[in-house]
């Protein structure tokens, strides 16, 4: 077999529309209802879910033509966002306003442990933003180099732009039709 590692997949996904998995908060996003951000010089490998995909059966299709070479690594997404970045684009594209309030990371990582305790002992509700989240938001920055999979899985992965609109265009379509 192999291994693929997926940079932050973005794209057209049910999964953005559940608060309890979207991780990148998306919806919220969108809909304006993040009101403030942390980290935002972090630096985050994106690719379009689409292009994950076709790196994964592509993969796939690679480890059968080889009958069964074993131990190969792929990295998959090679475009970069700054924190800072992303939410510049969510907001140009989705027409709501860029949260403008910067939250220090000491102050996110103790909210995030507060909120996490509070959810098993009290809410029973996943927090909004636990501590293992805050973690890797402020303290590592996820930079890919996608050469491998490009040379050898033959993938062109698309402008992350394009991802992100689809995204933020499904998220506003389930909006609209849930009114």
């Amino acid at each position: 077999g192999c291994t693929c590692f997926l940079a932050c997949c973005i794209g057209r996904d049910a999964k953005l529309l559940d608060p309890e998995r979207d991780v990148m908060k998306m919806k919220a996003l969108v809909e304006g209802k993040v009101p403030a951000v942390i980290a935002g010089d972090t630096i985050f490998t994106y690719v379009d879910v689409r292009d994950a995909a076709e790196a994964i059966v592509r993969a796939g299709e690679r480890i059968l033509k080889s009958h069964g070479v074993n131990g190969e690594k792929f990295l998959i997404g090679n475009q970069r966002l700054k924190t800072a970045e992303f939410y510049t684009l969510v907001a140009e594209l989705s027409g709501m306003a860029r949260p403008t309030r910067q939250v220090p990371a000491w102050t996110a990582l103790g909210a995030g442990h507060a909120s996490a305790f509070l959810a098993k002992f009290v809410t029973g509700r996943n927090p909004t933003a636990p501590a293992d989240l805050v973690r890797t938001a402020t303290a590592g920055t996820l930079l890919f180099d996608a050469t491998k999979s490009e040379r050898d899985l033959g993938i062109e992965y698309r402008n992350i732009r394009e991802a992100f609109a689809e995204a933020i265009a499904f998220i506003q379509e389930e909006a609209r039709e849930s009114q």
